[in-house]
C-alpha cells in the first residue's frame, strides 16, 4: 500500500488515500483517475459519518468501477484510509478553537510570507512545526489550505456586507 496526497480545491481540503502502488502511479499520471479515487474516498467518508450518526442504518460495503484507457479496475473503497486530524492523517477537521492558534502564528510569521525572501511552502512547514510543538498534528499543505478558506470567507462576507441592501453577515473570524 502506498499513499497518495489527493487536493481538493473545491472543498478546500487536502485528502490521503492508501492504494495499492500500481494504483498510486496511475493517479499521479492520470487527474481523471485521481479525481475518482478522491470523490470515491470522500464519499465514503460522509456514508461513514451518516452511517455512525444513526445506528439503525447498516454499513454497505462500497464499490465502484473506474474504465480509463480500456482498463477496468475494481477498488473497494473501504480500502481507502481517511481519518480526521484527531487521528493525526490529513482530512482535518477544525473546531472554532483550534482555528485561533494558526490565525496568531500566521499573524506573527506574516511578514516572512510578504517578505518574498522566504519560500512560501517553507513557512507553511515551519507554523505546521509550531503548532505540532502545541499538540496540533496538522501539515505544512494543511494549514496552507486553512488560510486560504479563512481568506475566501473573509472576502466573500466583505463584499457581502459593503453591498447597498444587504443584511450584515458576522463570522466569529471576522474581526481577527
Amino acid at each position: 500500500m502506498e499513499k497518495i496526497s489527493l487536493y481538493d480545491g473545491e472543498r478546500d481540503i487536502l485528502v490521503e488515500i492508501s492504494d495499492s502502488s500500481q494504483d498510486a502511479a496511475r493517479a499521479r499520471n492520470d487527474l481523471a483517475f485521481a479525481t475518482d479515487l478522491l470523490n470515491a474516498a470522500l464519499n465514503k467518508k460522509k456514508f461513514e459519518e451518516v452511517a455512525n450518526s444513526d445506528e439503525s442504518i447498516p454499513l454497505i460495503e462500497q464499490s465502484r468501477s473506474v474504465d480509463l484507457e480500456g482498463t477496468s479496475t475494481e477498488e473497494r473503497v473501504s480500502d481507502t484510509n481517511i481519518s480526521d486530524i484527531e487521528d493525526g492523517d490529513s482530512l482535518c477537521r477544525w473546531t472554532k478553537s483550534t482555528v485561533f492558534l494558526p490565525l496568531e502564528t500566521y499573524r506573527s510569521m506574516e511578514e516572512k510570507f510578504l517578505n518574498g525572501k522566504y519560500s512560501q511552502k517553507k513557512v507553511w512547514e515551519k507554523e505546521s512545526e509550531i503548532l505540532k510543538d502545541k499538540n496540533y498534528d496538522v501539515t505544512g499543505p494543511q494549514c496552507s489550505a486553512k488560510m486560504r478558506s479563512l481568506k475566501k470567507s473573509y472576502k466573500s462576507i466583505k463584499d457581502h456586507n459593503s453591498k447597498s441592501g444587504n443584511d450584515r453577515r458576522t463570522w466569529p473570524f471576522y474581526e481577527v
